[in-house]
């Protein structure tokens, strides 16, 4: 995948370690930002757009690739893209799925350097069930977060009204939702935009 100069910068980013254990996250306690999304959303070749490195985080056609917390370090700025698992992966053992949730929740729960979570919705398919209760319980535990619609340029126009319709009426609020494209680079500048400031 090509990347071309923008005028809001990629962030200068290098993979740092997967997370099983909350012991084991990095030091210095910098802020993070997580990307949280169903398995097969984008949410690896959405952090490789923002860094403008196409082999940054490991991208597969088979889901449920990202069975960890994986940690990538933006020195310069001085925080770090969380990558969380994917949910919704039915062929994974139900003791592993549960494994994972069990990661998931204690990060959120635990972490004190999360500032935003980024969620991620194909825009063709628009919120499934597993997303809405993703959302939700982000609404209940007050958690900063924005929606991010992935794969914007592969959706027909009624596909991205009826998938934003759907967002609207399960989050009732003035809440932004960013449409982007990782191939063809839509919204990947705005979506670097609105990191910076939720860091700053």
């Amino acid at each position: 995948m090509g990347f071309k100069a923008e005028t809001e910068p990629p962030f200068s980013a290098k993979f740092l370690l997967s997370v099983v254990e909350l012991s084991q996250r990095p030091v210095p306690r910098w802020r993070e930002v997580a990307i949280g999304g169903r398995s097969n959303v984008g949410k690896s070749s959405l952090i490789n757009a923002l860094c403008a490195q196409g082999g940054l985080a490991r991208v597969s056609k088979t889901p449920g690739r990202t069975r960890a917390l994986n940690y990538f370090s933006v020195p310069k700025e001085q925080f770090y893209l969380v990558d969380l698992p994917g949910y919704g992966y039915a062929k994974a053992a139900k003791s592993e799925q549960t494994a994972w949730r069990a990661v998931v929740d204690r990060y959120f729960f635990d972490s004190r350097e999360l500032v935003a979570v980024f969620a991620l919705v194909d825009a063709q398919v628009g919120p499934t069930a597993l997303d809405r209760e993703f959302i939700e319980w982000l609404v209940d535990r007050q958690t900063p977060f924005r929606i991010v619609l992935t794969k914007s340029d592969k959706a027909k126009q009624s596909e991205l009204a009826s998938t934003i319709r759907a967002l609207t009426e399960l989050i009732p609020t003035d809440l932004q939702i960013v449409k982007t494209s990782a191939d063809k680079l839509i919204g990947i500048e705005t979506l670097r935009r609105e990191i910076r400031e939720t860091i700053s």
